[in-house]
C-alpha cells in the first residue's frame, strides 16, 4: 500500500528485472517511466515491465491510496 501526499512523488526506481503492477484506490498520479508520462485515476489499473527508470508523482490536490506490487520485490 502507498499513500502520496498531494505535490509529492515515490522513490526513483532503477530499471530492474521483473514486473510491477498498481491498482489506484483514491486520488490519482501520474505513473513516469523513462520518458512517458500517464496519468492513473480512481479504479485505473498499471501494469508495466520495468526496463526504465520509474516513479509515480501526485500532481493532484488530493492524497492518493493505491497498491503497488513489485515482483520481484526491489525495495
Amino acid at each position: 500500500m502507498l499513500t502520496l501526499e498531494s505535490g509529492s512523488k515515490s522513490m526513483v526506481h532503477n530499471a530492474h528485472e521483473g514486473e510491477e503492477f498498481g491498482y489506484m484506490l483514491s486520488g490519482g498520479i501520474t505513473l513516469c517511466i523513462g520518458l512517458r508520462r500517464i496519468k492513473v485515476k480512481k479504479g485505473d489499473s498499471f501494469y508495466f515491465r520495468p526496463t526504465d527508470q520509474h516513479w509515480l508523482e501526485n500532481k493532484g490536490k488530493l492524497q492518493a491510496k493505491l497498491l503497488w506490487v513489485s515482483s520481484p520485490p526491489s525495495f
